[in-house]
């Protein structure tokens, strides 16, 4: 057996001592604060409080501090164990394209071996930027005059939303009375984590996971490996009783409450089933959790042990899994612009009015609000004073299956809600 890249090092964190705060010198910038969240969708923009086109001097100065203390952690842990740790590598590098880019950015590298295996995680038209694991001290020394190479912190691994959606998350499980395992968190490992044997590389991550969880030492160790519960943070000139940031304050309330008396311990060592797959070249995770017995506790263990999972040098995503449920009002903005009320189709008149559109599929329920006309019958027969429905061919009879499909698929398509059958208000095509 063989698990290239794979050891416990890898596996675990590294908790730092007193030198945490001296940050070494990197040959290459880091990225700031606007360009990160211009390329990745996570905890970034709520951790160091962004606000896109606002001038926050803090916001800067604590995303400087954090990439320094990451610096500094995994300087720490290669010296203590050899981990290699995930980095950022972009190339700024003008008129070139991102192939381009990227073969420059790898014959930057001294050893054959260090960009083995990378991710692209961003392509633009000024900038490339991949995802690879790297030994700290060969990563500082990277220089160019274009390139820029960034520590992946915890926050840039947990990907937007999964934190404030975890209680409603396990609202909607309740709701649903479900007593067995339910999908609660999925993650993606950094390239470079070469798996021969998906078995053994699923025990012994599993294990190590599970051990870390459990460990007397766990609360203060995942305080020191995530920036805004270390040390650093708290002794930093950019903190002052009564200033912390909120991310801050919300993490050490989760870890003072749900980490007290080891409340999570029946969750992490029971009520948890770990899963590990491989998409070519590249593992990912899923964990399922038992719903059985849950406590108020419960979300306070979920959320540590995300944040736990984002401080492992193996782990580059981690993010919630929801649920699936339909949310068709949102289908107006996410099929004409992906911006949240932004309906530019629907500003200018193009909103389908006029237009016939042919669905094939279980059938319709012709009382549903969207499509019911209390002034005109329904039938094969073309008839277009008929609100929406104007012609009916029945496969098996004239209503839907029960759970059917068409009614939901014709409603998204051409609905229009009157229910009474006359007056209307807005659908997904608004004609």
């Amino acid at each position: 057996m063989k698990l290239a890249f794979l050891s416990s090092n890898l596996l675990v964190g590294i908790v730092l001592g007193q030198d945490t705060e001296r940050a070494p010198t990197p040959k290459a910038r880091s990225l700031t604060l606007d360009e990160v969240v211009s390329i990745v969708a996570t905890a970034v923009e709520t951790d160091f409080e962004y606000r896109e086109g606002a001038i926050n001097n803090r916001s800067t100065a604590l995303w400087e501090a954090a990439t320094a203390y990451e610096w500094s952690r995994g300087l720490a842990g290669e010296n203590a164990t050899g981990s290699k740790y995930p980095f950022m590598l972009c190339n700024l590098s003008p008129n070139m394209t991102g192939n381009q880019r990227m073969k420059m950015l790898e014959e930057s590298f001294p050893s054959d071996d260090s960009l083995n295996s990378t991710q692209v995680m961003y392509n633009g038209e000024d900038v490339m930027c991949e995802l690879a694991l790297l030994q700290p001290s060969e990563a500082i020394n990277v220089e160019g005059d274009y390139f820029v190479v960034q520590p992946f912190l915890a926050s840039m691994k947990i990907i937007s939303g999964t934190i404030s959606s975890f209680q409603e998350e396990l609202d909607t499980i309740n709701r649903g009375n479900r007593t067995d395992y339910v999908k609660i968190i999925n993650g993606v490992f950094c390239p470079g984590i070469q798996v021969d044997n998906i078995n053994a590389f699923h025990v012994e991550w599993t294990d190590n996971v599970t051990n870390i969880l459990l460990s007397s030492l766990f609360p203060s160790e995942i305080s020191e490996n995530y920036y805004f519960t270390s040390q650093a943070y708290y002794g930093s000139d950019l903190i002052t009783p009564g200033n912390q940031t909120n991310s801050s304050l919300f993490w050490k309330n989760v870890l003072d409450t749900d980490q007290k008396d080891e409340v999570c311990n029946d969750v992490f060592s029971n009520r948890l089933i770990y899963s590990v797959s491989s998409i070519g070249n590249t593992p990912w995770f899923e964990i399922n959790y038992n719903v059985t017995g849950v406590t108020k506790h419960d979300v306070g263990c979920m959320l540590t042990l995300t944040l736990a999972l984002s401080t492992l040098p193996s782990v580059c995503a981690v993010e919630i899994h929801h649920t699936p449920k339909p949310v068709n009002t949102n289908a107006q903005w996410l099929m004409q612009t992906g911006k949240e009320g932004s309906r530019p189709f629907f500003d200018v008149g193009l909103d389908g009015e006029g237009q016939i559109v042919t669905v094939s599929d279980t059938g319709i329920d012709p009382n549903n609000c969207y499509f019911w006309d209390v002034t005109q019958g329904r039938g094969e027969e073309f008839n277009l004073l008929n609100r929406k429905v104007v012609q009916y061919i029945p496969f098996e009879n004239e209503d839907d299956y029960y759970l059917g499909h068409g009614t939901h698929v014709a409603g998204t398509v051409a609905g229009k809600r009157a229910t009474d059958g006359l007056n209307e208000s807005d659908g997904a095509a608004d004609g």
